[in-house]
């Protein structure tokens, strides 16, 4: 099953940062160049290991470390609502 963003979330880029906007709780994120292309990525739904494919492709990490990263970083997002769980 794919991630996908919450439909009330916005979010744009400004430079190497990303601001994202909680519209239902009022809430907003900045976040690093990272963070923020992950939450791009999420715009469309998108399984775990694909997500982690692009994420390889764009940037010089291994998997595994990648991975060990990701995967709190997505819990993470669904716990405050800016991803919805698969």
């Amino acid at each position: 099953m794919p991630y996908q963003l919450s439909p009330s979330l916005r979010h744009t880029r400004i430079d190497h940062e990303g601001v994202v906007l909680l519209q239902e709780a009022g809430e907003v994120l900045v976040l690093n160049d990272l963070a923020m292309r992950i939450v791009e990525l999420l715009d469309e739904p998108i399984e775990l290991e694909r997500l982690l494919d692009r994420l390889q492709a764009e940037y010089a990490t291994d998997r595994a470390t990648l991975e060990q990263d990701l995967v709190p970083f997505i819990e993470e997002l669904t716990a405050t609502g800016v991803v919805e769980p698969p």
